[in-house]
């Protein structure tokens, strides 16, 4: 193999081929990608409510969006006035074209998005953002993941200019270098793993949410002052009453029958063996477990 040619140490079964590692013509930015046109428009050109044309802030970019932004699901704000929006029709945004957030307050300056979803809305880029685009053709999903790994921001860290606000320039980016497998499926198949991770994610800090709530609720009544026709405990088999239809009432279901399901008075063995239980079937999937059952 040669100096300019490297192979991931962790790899989905069935992709062998190298990947280009060296600078030579074909994976820097410069080579790949075409800078579109943003717009200069505040918070206050931008609705929540109405608009016919979609535009990205770079702050929302920094602190709401995610690696790739999913354009039918995310409340993303509407330019008020569709003069302004249609003197940028030209740079209006496709599936899987990139905005880079070019200015923040630390080293998070240089997050990228990716585009996807699209289903016919108008969505452009907005202050302190570079909108680009791939000559080449790649699978939804993996430029938003590579483009924010260490492995790519790193190259950016040495570009970044100022010192109360950070910002980087379209002329330094050019020059960095992408590395991504040849085989769209591969790149496919990398993209769907990182959303599939990132949707466990967002269940754990749902259910996170809750308990807090749960939480906060039993602090409430247990450590408060109360007259007698308040809420009491006589044992400890009443209060773990309590506690399990608040869960249901928070909402805490098996999301395959819909109906509650609670754990009663198990062992520590039985829990961990029913935590194993639900980890195995939100994640037995081909990509993940495999379908492989986890062991003690």
């Amino acid at each position: 193999m040669s100096e300019n040619e490297k192979k991931p140490e962790i790899r989905f079964a069935g992709f062998t081929d190298a990947l280009p590692a060296g600078r030579q013509v074909g994976n820097s930015v410069s080579s790949i990608i075409d800078v579109l046109q943003n717009n200069a428009l505040s918070r206050a050109d931008l609705s929540d409510e109405q608009g016919s044309v979609m535009n990205v802030h770079y702050g929302d970019i920094l602190v709401r969006f995610g690696e790739v932004l999913d354009v039918s699901s995310e409340k993303i704000p509407y330019i008020v006035d569709d003069a302004i929006a249609k003197k940028y029709s030209s740079s209006e945004l496709q599936n899987v074209d990139i905005i880079i957030a070019d200015a923040a307050e630390d080293e998070t300056v240089g997050k990228f998005i990716e585009i996807a979803n699209l289903q016919g809305e108008k969505v452009l880029a907005g202050l302190h953002t570079i909108p680009v685009r791939a000559r080449l053709e790649f699978s939804c999903g993996y430029l938003g993941y590579y483009l924010n790994s260490n492995s790519y921001h790193d190259q950016l860290l040495p570009l970044m200019q100022g010192t109360k606000v950070s910002s980087i320039s379209k002329s330094a980016i050019q020059d960095t270098l992408i590395i991504f497998p040849k085989s769209a499926e591969e790149q496919q198949r990398i993209g769907d793993y990182f959303r599939n991770l990132d949707h466990l994610i967002t269940l754990h800090q749902c259910k996170h949410f809750k308990l807090k709530s749960i939480q906060k609720y039993f602090k409430i009544y247990i450590f408060r002052q109360r007259s007698c026709s308040e809420m009491i405990f006589k044992t400890e088999a009443e209060f773990e009453e309590a506690v399990i239809d608040r869960l249901v009432d928070a909402g805490w279901v098996n999301h395959s029958t819909g109906q509650p399901e609670i754990l009663r008075y198990k062992t520590e063995k039985e829990l961990i063996k029913n935590w194993a239980d639900i980890l195995f079937e939100n994640n037995n999937e081909i990509d993940r477990l495999n379908d492989v059952p986890l062991t003690e």
